[in-house]
């Protein structure tokens, strides 16, 4: 079955400028994370969904096909289901495309892991599901979670789980955002991705890094060489 790979790459980002395209060892971000969908077999194809001519240059000089995003889709409030969902219904071939696996998978995405994609793929032909994931478990105990009242003072949100043993609380778990996959129809429909309906592959705390702003991006440059066994 056909494996797409779709990468939403708007221009604008507030906290990192020109976020997506940002060099990392002397090239833009974005190219590490082609470059590296390029090298897994079981993608056919890569798209990348954007508003950006310096975004799609960048992009179309690695042969990557573009899928021109609309200035209503490139605001801070479009949605990646919103986004998504256009992206699958401009793709070429539309009539077939509801036989297709689409990745969803972020332009800075500097650990992706090519064995959990693949994982993602057999978890998606085996079960009856609409998306598998990627999560981590909170490194902290949500059910000691704190909250700051009117006065500010501290004050535990479940005041029931105070005297609970760490051990004992239930492993809670948030989106690692690492990819999601689907089949086109589900993500034509936009039907939600954490809703029941799916899987999530569990990741370890440092084998992916949400990067919204300067110290994230330090703190991923710091753990590629960490990865990379102290090379830059």
């Amino acid at each position: 079955m056909t494996s797409i790979a779709i990468i939403p790459a708007r221009g604008g980002s507030k906290r990192i400028p020109r976020k997506n395209i940002r060099e990392l060892d002397g090239k833009p971000i974005i190219c590490h994370t082609i470059e590296s969908l390029m090298s897994n077999s079981k993608i056919d194809s890569i798209y990348v969904s954007t508003d950006d001519s310096e975004v799609r240059s960048i992009s179309e000089e690695l042969g990557v096909k573009i899928i021109k995003r609309p200035s209503e889709l490139s605001n801070d409030e479009a949605t990646t289901l919103e986004v998504m969902s256009h992206a699958v219904q401009n793709l070429p071939m539309k009539s077939s495309t509801t036989q297709r696996n689409i990745f969803c998978i972020y332009p800075i995405n500097p650990f992706l892991n090519h064995n959990y994609l693949n994982t993602a793929l057999e978890l998606l032909s085996s079960f009856d599901i609409d998306y598998v994931f990627t999560a981590k478990a909170f490194t902290s105990p949500i059910q000691r979670a704190l909250r700051i009242d009117e006065l500010g003072n501290a004050q535990m949100i479940d005041t029931g789980k105070s005297s609970m043993r760490t051990q004992d609380l239930v492993t809670r778990f948030h989106d690692a955002g690492m990819f999601y996959l689907a089949k086109s129809a589900t993500w034509e429909n936009m039907k939600p991705i954490f809703d029941g309906r799916g899987r999530f592959i569990e990741l370890g705390k440092y084998e992916s890094i949400d990067v919204d702003d300067e110290e994230d991006w330090k703190m991923m440059e710091q753990l590629r060489i960490i990865r990379n066994n102290g090379k830059n």
